[in-house]
């Protein structure tokens, strides 16, 4: 069963209505109102009236297929969505007494029918006939972002702020299943809003309208008033129209003066700078004897919109320490970390997480503290949920809400590196999580703010993180960029040296790629040069692990066996269940391709026990694929489900590489059981994934894939 992103053939992305064009033609546009209470305009002389479905689900249905107008999804995909704890029948069934009663609710008031669009399985909205205040509103921060003219940024940024009228969906608390994510979506809005008004705020105080820039202060300040530096800021821009205002008029004293000397020495003024604690001289113009602000102060205005603006209203403050976990107690008696810590069964220390996380979590709440408390609370949870994260200790949730209440104060505070690093973790907790478009919104704020620092203050080793990050998202080109960039950054003794983590991600890029001898020599240098660092055999062991992938897809399992063997027993030495779920994953692929299926099955079932206790959920998609072909094997059908599930996480994480390898595996069952117009539709996905990304199909499955594409005539 195929699960495209959209349908082919219309302009709006979808295939051709399979209603009548006379019918098509007489649909209204109707514009949706999202924000506040979920209302809808029938027509634009008709007031907006509540939408009402039978079911808070049917209405909650119409809302996300409307939040998603250029998408079509399956109805498994909006069944997992909407029920999540029930079983696939059940969902199923649930899903189509909604979609009646979403379809009776459109006609009963007044609004087409044909606003749904389904075609098969697929179910969206007709977009040539519906307008939203949340597709407007991201129209114009898009209009914002690309516009060279700041006027035209001034805009389209007043006009989004006038289309934000409350909460998304408000009164929409209590639906089951949704709440998280209804949580979620409303916050990037309120987020979206308060760079807003900090943008407009900025924008204005640049073009010299600090009564404008006020305004905006003074509304941003409003949405946290325990927040001191908001406050300040205000009293700051109050300072300076205040200053202003004198100014003016001390020059029109001047033009009254008998003694020009006085007047010149009365117009020096003092103006603080906004974005800077040091005060600012200004002069008066040759011209006019008035008072001119210098170009620069106030605000930035380079690359304001693009960076996370928030921060870049608040005064700055001291630096924090280079080291983010102190010995000495901070301000504020805060608990060390080793308070957390206890032995474990193999005698190893290990840490409560979810306890030092939350912990930190709620010191983070507390504002009464000074900027340096806040800050170190910031650091150590930002370095706690990379370790919880690294380790795959811990719920994901916790890591991301975690690093996330980091990433609010590093906004604050202005600690840009900091938070370049801690929007790339959030990338990769949402990777795992599998919520892939999460991960790509945060990828692209990592991207602008690193084009926006100083290229010295962008480090080397962060630099080779976007790459791993970007490989993991398959962004194989724009990867390698940065990864040969953190190979420049490096000094040209370490470059003769020998970098192995260079060698490693160049090698996994070779690697997806198709170009195998490269990978393997990359790889094995990479490996060499990892033994003589005793600190790095955990992640000489991920190389491992890595290389024998290479061999594993040249069909060379008797090179690939011994290095995952050594890898596992690198991670069984250290109780890394999530690596060690992986590596018994690999070794599952090997007994699989060698025919020994109870072998494969009983590892199969092993290192899916292992990767459950992490914080991946995608991660089970590898388990259970091979389940699925050995279930595939023994003819049977319960190989569709397993297969149908395993490409529904990859799909979740969007890995073009991982998506295509899922389809191709459904497609030998679709296949075997009769469903050839289904194998053929995810056979010629897999097959443009696969063009796409640039990522052949690997030598091992070559001739399976090529006689499926001669059976389907794909």
């Amino acid at each position: 069963m195929t699960t495209n992103d959209s349908f082919s053939n219309d302009n709006d992305g979808f295939s051709a209505l399979t209603v009548e064009d006379s019918a098509v033609h007489a649909i209204s546009v109707c514009h949706f109102q999202l924000f506040g209470e979920f209302s809808v305009q029938s027509s634009p002389d008709a007031p907006a009236v509540p939408v009402r479905m039978k079911t808070q689900k049917a209405s909650l249905l119409l809302a996300f297929l409307l939040l998603h107008p250029n998408r079509a999804y399956s109805r498994e995909q909006v069944g997992a969505f909407l029920w999540p704890s029930v079983g696939e029948k059940s969902m199923l069934a649930s899903l189509r007494t909604d979609l009646n009663y979403l379809r009776n609710g459109l006609k009963s008031a007044g609004l087409p029918e044909d606003l749904l669009r389904i075609d098969g399985k697929m179910l969206g909205v007709h977009t040539r006939y519906i307008t939203t205040d949340a597709g407007a509103f991201d129209a114009c921060l898009a209009t914002a972002e690309k516009s060279p003219l700041v006027s035209d940024k001034i805009d389209a940024l007043e006009t989004a702020l006038s289309l934000y009228r409350g909460p998304l969906l408000a009164g929409m608390n209590d639906v089951d299943g949704a709440k998280e994510w209804l949580a979620a979506i409303r916050c990037d809005y309120v987020e979206h809003e308060e760079d807003i008004l900090s943008c407009l705020a900025a924008r204005y105080a640049d073009s010299g309208n600090p009564q404008k820039a006020l305004e905006f202060a003074r509304r941003f300040a409003d949405r946290d008033r325990s927040d001191a530096a908001r406050q300040e800021t205000v009293a700051r821009l109050t300072d300076l129209i205040q200053k202003r205002e004198q100014a003016v008029l001390v020059d029109s004293l001047r033009n009254m003066s008998p003694s020009p000397q006085i007047s010149e020495e009365l117009l020096t003024v003092t103006i603080v700078d906004v974005a800077s604690p040091e005060p600012v001289k200004t002069e008066p113009t040759r011209s006019t004897g008035r008072t001119a602000v210098p170009p620069g102060v106030g605000f930035a205005a380079a690359g304001i919109l693009g960076v996370g603006i928030g921060y870049l209203l608040r005064p700055p403050v001291p630096a924090p320490s280079p080291h983010p976990l102190p010995k000495k107690r901070v301000p504020g008696d805060l608990m060390e970390i080793n308070a957390f810590e206890s032995p474990s069964a193999q005698g190893m220390t290990e840490i409560d997480y979810e306890g030092a996380l939350g912990y930190y979590m709620i010191q983070l709440e507390d504002r009464t503290g000074n900027h340096t408390h806040r800050q170190e609370t910031a650091l150590r949870l930002y370095t706690l949920g990379y370790s919880a994260h690294m380790q795959g200790k811990g719920r994901g949730e916790i890591t991301i809400a975690a690093v996330g209440k980091a990433i609010e104060v590093f906004q604050a505070h202005r600690m840009l590196t900091n938070l370049l690093t801690a929007r790339l973790l959030l990338a990769q907790a949402y990777l795992l999580q599998g919520v892939r478009s999460a991960a790509l919104d945060n990828m692209a704020r990592v991207e602008r703010i690193a084009d926006s620092l100083p290229s010295a203050d962008v480090d080397k080793d962060v630099l080779m993180l976007i790459g791993e990050t970007l490989i993991s998202l398959g962004e194989y080109r724009k990867a390698q960029g940065y990864i040969r960039l953190s190979y420049q950054r490096h000094p040209v003794a370490e470059q003769k040296a020998g970098l192995p983590s260079i060698d490693r991600f160049l090698g996994v890029i070779a690697a997806e790629t198709g170009d195998y001898p490269a990978a393997k020599r990359y790889l094995t240098r990479s490996i060499e040069r990892y033994a003589t660092i005793p600190t790095q055999r955990q992640t000489r062991a991920a190389v491992l692990g890595n290389l024998g992938d290479v061999f594993l897809w040249e069909k060379d399992t008797s090179k690939a066996t011994p290095l995952y063997s050594e890898g596992l027993s690198v991670w069984e030495g250290v109780n890394q269940r999530f690596w060690m779920g992986q590596f018994q994953l690999r070794h599952a692929r090997v007994a699989y391709y060698l025919g020994r299926n109870d072998e494969a099955l009983r590892l199969a079932g092993e290192s899916l026990r292992l990767i459950e206790g992490s914080n991946s959920t995608v991660a089970k998609a590898g388990p259970l694929l091979v389940q699925g072909r050995l279930a595939l094997r023994d003819r049977k059908r319960t190989a569709l489900d397993l297969l149908t599930e395993s490409l529904r996480l990859r799909r979740e994480n969007g890995n073009p590489r991982l998506v295509a390898e899922g389809l191709e595996a459904l497609v030998q069952a679709q296949h075997a059981f009769g469903q050839s117009a289904s194998a053929k539709s995810a056979l010629t996905e897999a097959i443009r994934l696969r063009q796409k990304a640039a990522t052949p199909v690997p030598p091992i499955e070559r001739t399976t894939i090529a006689d499926l594409r001669h059976a389907l005539q794909v």
